[in-house]
């Protein structure tokens, strides 16, 4: 997948991306039973366009386009926190959909299920990627036909309400 740009409807910066050196880290997760699970996570190399507003530096966003009639898509980006104090999403809004939410698959009886989680902790100078088969955003009950080539706009919500707006573009998989 290309890296798309971003563009950001608060204050925001465009730079060109570091390259990042292979990293691990932990990220806590809360689920929808109030469940915390730790997950290991990685940065990887990159050279792409990145937008960062405050300390949440988000690249590589996007949404899969739908097929007329079919109101559900998914959502992913590689989100970093780039500051000294972690950052936890509690939210996502967006006009383009009823519901988005953040959900996570995983096994179940050899089967592949999915779950609405609470939060998503980014500890500081660490990276979380929501990807296909993993954490991810949830559009249900879209509005119009999610085409390629166009985006919707979308704003993660922080723990005690920050606010970070951003258009992701939709693209066909």
């Amino acid at each position: 997948m290309k890296s798309p740009i971003l563009t950001l409807s608060l204050a925001l910066i465009l730079s060109a991306a570091p390259t990042l050196a292979s990293a691990h880290a932990h990220a806590e997760v809360q689920d929808g039973d109030g469940l915390k699970n730790t997950h290991q996570l990685s940065t990887t190399d990159a050279q792409s366009q990145q937008a960062q507003i405050d300390h949440l530096q988000v690249e590589n966003a996007y949404v899969k386009a739908t097929i007329p009639g079919i109101k559900v898509s998914s959502g992913y980006m590689k989100m970093t926190n780039t500051g000294e104090s972690p950052i936890r999403i509690v939210a996502v809004e967006t006009s383009a959909a009823k519901h988005a939410e953040i959900h996570r698959m995983f096994m179940r009886d050899s089967k592949m299920a999915m779950r609405k989680v609470d939060s998503i902790e980014i500890q500081p100078k660490q990276t979380f990627e929501l990807t296909p088969g993993g954490f991810h955003l949830m559009f249900m009950g879209v509005a119009q036909q999610f085409k390629a080539n166009e985006s919707i706009s979308l704003t993660l919500i922080e723990e005690g309400g920050s606010r970070h707006s951003i258009n992701m573009p939709i693209v066909k998989e």
